[in-house]
């Protein structure tokens, strides 16, 4: 197997086509070498001549699903026919940076007892300030995960939670994992949990030293909430809400029970002691996730920690803003950001239809 048909990319999309076809411009102009599924069940029609000629690309794939399709059900379809060692999720408004995942794929070649790699990640906001792009960057939190057993690696990921969809994953073990999650019925909250813990529990997390992740900061909806909106009439519900729930005891349980017979298998535990471990460390992860959203209720953000290097950044040139940006983190430029820079900055010409 060559080194390019060793990983394969999904990217689950559901009618953000703008943000698709800066995606498929990106990969194209860094020259991404790994085949792209894109995963589309978009109901809006594809009108982008651009963008039509980009899904017909060499390695990339266009494979529709209905307008209906759950996300999990889409990504557990979408794995059942990926044929390479390793996978990643590629969010259709994220940047990933080809060369972090060629380092990804070695590393879990090289270490086994590893179930997932990723690398330094930072969400990137870009205003707009007297003509120039000025950028706002603050890290997305990626950690390592290396304890001996799979209940003390359980325990440090949801204590110190971290999402890790968006690592590199052994792919027939993701498949799996997937295939649990809708089984079970899990959305979008519970599916993100259960899946981070069955990787913690199946194996390490290892980081690069390296720029792997780019998320663009919005207010705007991911591609997975607008499909739970469409057709809502109210938003999906935040944290306060989801515990309160009154689903929330058979979910609950539900995702226990998974994570404990993982953990019961790796650990060679009894159920009811996998279940302890699990309960522990779930709460840990609930009672932190509360304390977070009210600290964010009292304005005490993430964001409000970066406000003085922002306003400072209003005041400079638009360039000056560029070269701080993509200042890599040991005071060194890495050329990977200027491209991510760029896709964000760049003013999309008008999606003409055919």
């Amino acid at each position: 197997m060559s080194s390019t048909e060793s990983l394969t990319v999904l990217i689950p999309t559901y009618n953000r086509h703008p943000q698709l076809l800066r995606l498929l411009r990106y990969a194209a102009t860094v020259g991404c070498p790994y085949p792209m599924r894109v995963l589309d069940s978009s109901s809006d029609p594809l009108t982008s001549v651009e963008l039509r000629r980009a899904l017909e690309a060499d390695r990339i794939r266009h494979e529709r699903w209905a307008p209906s399709t759950p996300p999990m059900q889409k990504l557990h379809e979408g794995l059942a026919h990926v044929a390479s060692p390793y996978v990643v999720v590629w969010a259709d408004d994220d940047f990933l940076v080809p060369r972090a995942l060629t380092a990804g794929v070695s590393f879990l070649d090289a270490h086994p007892d590893y179930s997932v790699v990723h690398g330094r990640s930072y969400l990137l906001t870009v205003e707009q300030v007297n003509g120039h792009g000025v950028p706002s960057r603050q890290p997305y939190g990626q950690r390592a995960i290396t304890a001996a057993t799979a209940g003390e690696r359980l325990d440090d990921h949801l204590r110190g939670y971290t999402v890790l969809n968006y690592a590199i994953h052994r792919a027939e073990r993701l498949a799996r994992n997937v295939a649990q999650c809708v089984e079970r019925g899990f959305g979008y909250n519970w599916g993100e949990i259960a899946l981070g813990s069955l990787d913690a529990i199946q194996g390490k997390v290892g980081v690069l030293d390296q720029l792997y992740l780019v998320k663009e900061g919005h207010q705007g909806p991911d591609a997975w909430w607008t499909w739970l909106c469409a057709g809502a009439a109210t938003r999906p519900s935040d944290v306060f809400d989801w515990v309160t729930e009154a689903n929330f005891p058979s979910a609950y349980a539900s995702f226990r029970e998974c994570v404990a017979a993982a953990l019961s298998q790796e650990d060679r535990l009894t159920m009811d002691e996998a279940r302890d471990i699990v309960k522990a460390a779930f709460w840990s992860y609930a009672a932190r996730a509360l304390t977070e959203k009210r600290r964010a209720h009292d304005g005490m953000t993430h964001r409000d920690a970066s406000m003085r290097w922002r306003r400072a950044a209003r005041r400079i040139p638009g360039l000056r803003g560029i070269v701080r940006a993509v200042r890599g983190g040991k005071g060194g430029a890495e050329p990977d950001w200027l491209p991510i820079y760029q896709a964000m900055t760049t003013k999309d010409v008008e999606m003409v239809a055919a």
